[in-house]
């Protein structure tokens, strides 16, 4: 992954989200804001259907894209003419499993005004009081949890897809040429590289073999089948060589 990429990423994912939260705190203290009500949890899922129509146009946009970029990196490093392959079906199902997560952040945003809403009524909280939790909660610009969170998928689900699109095409190049691949995991050593991907740096195996990262098997970089601690803000990339 680049850092081109995770940025390019980063920028539509913390545009999206913060018109969605926007959009949660008019829906959410609708009626507050008529008629001096409560605020209503509920509000996120009227946003909903309009997030994950972002959410799929991130996948079949943006992070198709950075698989493409991944693949093409592998087919020109190889000297081979292996054109890519929008449909191929681990390319789809990794975007696939990006889209799941993804559209689980309104039930995330729903149970945080939930607790919020809920602690506030604990200690007496009148609806104006209530309202400023929410909007509090909710602000991308008045703390960091949104966007950090968004730096958190723009760097997990970039580096996931371009290593999810480098593996592809050296499954691809392998059936189409007849060879045999191999592939090396190359960490990215600085203070934030965790010691089980340190450790794995430069560990070389056969294609389809997964590489051992700290007891797990993971195919690639970012593998989403590895447990989060393996797998979220993972930078390291996957080389595919012969």
């Amino acid at each position: 992954m680049t850092m081109r990429q995770e940025q390019r990423l980063f920028t539509q994912v913390i545009r999206i989200l913060g018109e969605f939260l926007q959009r949660v705190i008019d829906a959410v203290l609708g009626a507050y804001r008529r008629f001096r009500l409560s605020p209503d949890p509920a509000g996120v899922y009227e946003v909903a259907p309009w997030w994950n129509g972002q959410v799929d146009r991130l996948v079949s946009d943006d992070l198709e894209q950075i698989s493409e970029e991944g693949w093409q990196e592998v087919v020109e490093r190889l000297g081979l003419d292996v054109p890519f392959i929008s449909t191929d079906s681990f390319i789809q199902a990794q975007l696939a499993l990006t889209q799941n997560l993804l559209v689980r952040i309104p039930d995330e945003v729903y149970h945080l005004i939930f607790a919020e809403i809920n602690d506030g009524v604990n200690d007496g909280d009148d609806p104006d009081q209530l309202a400023a939790r929410i909007e509090a909660v909710l602000s991308m610009t008045n703390s960091e949890r949104w966007p950090e969170r968004a730096r958190t998928i723009a760097v997990t689900e970039a580096n996931r897809a371009n290593n999810a699109g480098a593996y592809a095409a050296g499954l691809q190049s392998e059936s189409m040429a007849g060879i045999g691949l191999r592939k090396r995991w190359l960490a990215t050593n600085d203070q934030r590289t965790r010691p089980d991907h340190r450790h794995a740096d430069g560990q070389l195996q056969p294609l389809r073999q997964p590489f051992n990262v700290g007891g797990w098997p993971l195919q690639f970089p970012g593998d989403p089948t590895g447990p989060p601690e393996q797998v979220i803000w993972c930078r390291c990339a996957l080389v595919v060589t012969d």
